[in-house]
């Protein structure tokens, strides 16, 4: 059956009827022009086991590139894939209602990002893709008429310059059907909302940052306690059953952050002061039943932090680095907070990924977790530096005591 070719109804719909709604056509576009046929293949695996296949005349509707879902009695959804680019299209067959379900819609957009997220980071791929709508000047899926939702975003009439002739169409009627309208408010982001993306290298930098050092941290603190953690055994008293092997490890670990997991006060551990670099190295050495998975991710959350300390004299990120480090890291963190096996807290990282925008990030908290992370970077650095410095010396010497012989 996969063998078979998307029939020309599904490629070429007709126009919506009394009878027929359809949404907007929501894109998925790999910025790389490439995407490996079993990404969409996984996901495809993925939707079958989330929804039953619609079917026409006892058939089921699934072909090479595409298959239709049955969402409910009266929704279908469309998912398609040509070249580098995935389609998700939402219809809707009754005459009660005449869009389809925004909640189904919001729900499709959650499901399929999260699972295309998973999988890349699954795959170990660096892929990275961004979300677009298709013009709706056209019924038929097109991968020529694709429109970023950054350049919709803000405007309340769209002028479309991607065919011979200029159209302008209103954002909203496009963008309704996958994100709720942006109203003001100080609780910040509603659930399915779009967020604004940062529109500087200063503010991207931040949000990058932002994300990893406080959601990242998080996310490695679940995990460690899942690891750690049992009915009988507390976190103080798995440090404590490991404390021989981390005092052999006092080049690995430093006075103040045995400090942290031996408080001189006699108090207990507290584990939200373990940062990234506690964490990984505490996963590298004491923590042995880590999946290959798990280490693989955390050596890439360690690889991501690095890089992007190689961007903090300047405090800058290019909107292409941004999409590629949003990605990585936000692929990362759900695999990772996956690993974790509570739903609500996977949710909960899901979620604040989602709604990490630089609007919703006070300024305090930034300054804050930089000034510690990049200080202690700076002073192992120093640290460094000095003794270069000293051997440097010390070789100088040699040298002027050889030449002297």
């Amino acid at each position: 059956m996969l063998k078979e070719k998307t029939p020309e109804r599904v490629l070429f719909p007709k126009p919506d009827t009394e009878m027929k709604s359809s949404s907007s056509i929501l894109c998925y576009n790999f910025v790389d022009k490439f995407m490996p046929s079993p990404i969409f293949h996984r996901l495809l695996a993925t939707c079958v086991s989330r929804w039953p296949i619609a079917q026409r005349k006892s058939e089921n509707q699934i072909f090479c590139g595409c298959c239709i879902f049955r969402l409910d009695p009266h929704h279908e959804l469309t998912v398609l894939f040509k070249e580098y680019i995935i389609f998700v299209q939402v219809i809707r067959f009754g005459t009660t209602e005449k869009t389809p379900s925004f909640e189904l819609c919001i729900d499709v957009k959650e499901f399929i990002t999260k699972t295309l997220t998973n999988i890349i980071g699954y795959l170990g791929h660096s892929l990275t893709f961004e979300m677009s709508v298709q013009c709706p000047k056209y019924l038929e899926y097109r991968v020529d008429c694709l429109i970023p939702l950054t350049d919709l975003q803000g405007n309340e009439d769209f002028p479309c310059d991607l065919h011979d002739d200029i159209h302008v169409f209103r954002s909203q009627d496009v963008l309704r059907f996958w994100f709720q309208e942006e109203e003001p408010s100080d609780a910040g982001l509603s659930a399915g909302a779009m967020p604004s993306p940062p529109t500087s290298d200063t503010d991207r930098f931040m949000c990058i940052a932002y994300l990893l050092v406080d959601a990242g941290s998080r996310v490695l603190r679940q995990l460690l306690s899942h690891h750690t953690v049992t009915p009988t055994c507390t976190l103080d008293q798995y440090l404590a059953k490991n404390m021989n092997t981390l005092n052999r490890l006092k080049r690995v670990f430093n006075q103040s952050q045995m400090d942290i997991m031996f408080p001189p006060n006699g108090n207990d551990t507290d584990l939200d002061n373990y940062d990234i670099t506690l964490l990984s190295a505490l996963f590298q050495n004491i923590v042995p039943t880590l999946s290959k998975q798990e280490k693989d991710m955390i050596q890439r959350l360690r690889e991501e932090r690095n890089n992007l300390y190689g961007h903090a004299k300047s405090c800058q990120i290019t909107a292409n680095d941004f999409k590629t480090y949003w990605n990585d890291i936000s692929s990362t963190l759900i695999t990772l907070s996956q690993q974790c096996k509570d739903t609500d807290f996977e949710a909960k990282i899901l979620q604040e990924i989602q709604r990490t925008q630089l609007s919703a990030i006070p300024a305090g908290s930034y300054l804050d977790i930089f000034k510690t992370w990049f200080g202690k970077i700076e002073t192992v650095e120093g640290l460094i530096q000095n003794m270069t410095a000293r051997l440097q010396a010390l070789e100088s010497r040699e040298n002027s005591s050889g030449s002297e012989s």
